[in-house]
């Protein structure tokens, strides 16, 4: 997670706009090594979550590995295209998604 605001740190869930594709974008960008290889690659990480690639394309979405370990999720489509689309799958993908452990991305704890 690379912004604070995207964890409901009372519920200690993800929040649906950690998964709207912002104006720029053509996929979400995420991780498919390990919770570490994620946490390392942002310049400031509040969270890593994981998500199971089936259940990402059982809601028609893909999953598409640009240049290992990083990849995409497509299929989003943007907030001023289609707005009740992106709040139904950036809701779907935070109910599926599932916070990692620290313990299990850092050294120490």
């Amino acid at each position: 997670m690379a912004r604070k605001n995207w964890i409901n740190r009372q519920s200690n869930g993800v929040l649906p706009t950690a998964f709207k594709l912002r104006p720029q974008e053509q996929g979400l960008s995420v991780d498919i090594d390990s919770p570490r290889s994620c946490h390392n690659a942002l310049n400031k990480c509040f969270g890593v979550v994981s998500l199971h690639v089936g259940q990402v394309r059982d809601e028609e979405l893909d999953v598409v590995v640009d240049e290992a370990p990083h990849a995409d999720i497509t299929g989003l489509p943007h907030e001023v295209e289609n707005r009740t689309e992106s709040e139904r799958l950036a809701s779907q993908l935070a109910k599926q998604s599932r916070i990692v452990p620290p313990d299990r991305y850092l050294d120490s704890v």
